[in-house]
């Protein structure tokens, strides 16, 4: 599969996301014509709706973003970034994500690599998936 200019800035706003938070790795991410897929590691165990413990009474707690947080200001950079494409070109944009998202907390290794090679071998069971289409205009990708 091959990017487009939208799949472009879906995988450029991906690659930046440690920039802007801190507390978050990237692993393994593949974007598809109708979908992404992404595992996010947060560290200090904080940021996937846990509390963090105040290191300091006197000081003000900090700010720690969640997974919601991160994919919630994600599929806004990458729209709007599409939405200014759009405009440009005089076309209409539509509805670009669905209103919610999967998550899934991966609690040991063998869990990670099962979802890790999901993701890896997603793109060669496109043609198989019940919302396949190889229109260049409904998605981020271009097949090849």
């Amino acid at each position: 599969m091959i990017l487009n200019e939208y799949g472009q800035i879906a995988f450029n706003t991906w690659e930046m996301l440690p920039q802007q938070f801190s507390n978050l790795e990237l692993d393994v991410f593949q974007i598809m014509p109708n979908h992404i897929h992404g595992i996010i590691s947060l560290t200090n165990n904080v940021g996937a709706g846990f509390t963090p413990a105040l290191i300091n009474k006197d000081e003000p707690q900090k700010n720690i973003p969640t997974i919601p947080n991160i994919v919630g200001i994600y599929k806004s950079l990458v729209a709007n970034n599409c939405l200014s494409i759009c405009k440009s070109k005089n076309e209409i944009m539509g509805k670009f994500w669905q209103r919610n998202y999967y998550e899934h907390i991966i609690r040991n290794e063998q869990s990670h690599q099962r979802i890790a090679d999901y993701i890896i071998n997603n793109p060669a069971k496109w043609t198989e998936d019940k919302f396949y289409t190889n229109n260049p205009c409904r998605g981020v990708l271009h097949t090849p």
